[in-house]
C-alpha cells in the first residue's frame, strides 16, 4: 500500500519544486524614481466668476536641467455654507472637480482657471500635477476661498 503513494507523491514534489524554483534570482532591488511633480505654495483667488489657483512646481528642475514635463492635473474640490464652516485643521473629504489635460505649466509656476465655481460659501482646493504618462503626484497644500457675493 505504501508503494502505491510514493511514486505520485514523488511526482507531485517535483512539479511542486519546478513550478517554486522558476524565475530569475537576483539580489532585491527599487527602481530608479524620478522625483515626482508638487505644486507647493498653492495660492487662489476668485475674481469675476473665476477662481485663480497658481503655484510653483517642485522640483522646479529634473536631473537634466530642463523644466518637468506634466500632462496636466486633477483639481480636487470641496464647498462649505457660510453659516457652517469646518474647524480649523479638521479633515475635509474633496471630491475631483475637474481633469485638465495640459497647460497648467509655465517655466517653474503652475496656473489653472477655473470657470465653474459660481455658488457662495467656503471652497477648499488642491491639486496633483499628472506625470508623462499620466500617474498623479503628491497633493499639493489646501487653499480656502470664501466667496460671498
Amino acid at each position: 500500500m505504501k508503494r502505491e503513494w510514493g511514486l505520485p507523491l514523488f511526482v507531485f514534489g517535483v512539479i511542486f519544486l519546478a513550478l517554486v524554483a522558476c524565475g530569475k534570482k537576483a539580489p532585491p532591488f527599487l527602481p530608479e524614481r524620478k522625483p515626482a511633480l508638487k505644486v507647493t505654495h498653492l495660492t487662489g483667488e476668485w475674481k469675476d466668476g473665476v477662481v485663480y489657483l497658481k503655484g510653483d512646481v517642485a522640483p522646479r528642475r529634473g536631473e537634466d536641467g530642463k523644466d518637468p514635463d506634466a500632462s496636466g492635473c486633477i483639481v480636487y474640490h470641496a464647498r462649505y455654507d457660510l453659516i457652517d464652516p469646518p474647524c480649523e485643521g479638521c479633515p475635509i473629504e474633496y471630491g475631483v472637480l475637474e481633469e485638465i489635460k495640459a497647460g497648467v505649466i509655465r517655466g517653474d509656476t503652475f496656473r489653472c482657471q477655473l470657470r465653474q465655481i459660481q455658488t457662495r460659501g467656503i471652497h477648499f482646493f488642491k491639486v496633483r500635477l499628472l506625470g508623462p504618462k499620466g500617474t498623479p503626484g503628491p497633493s499639493s497644500n489646501r487653499v480656502k476661498i470664501l466667496i460671498d457675493d
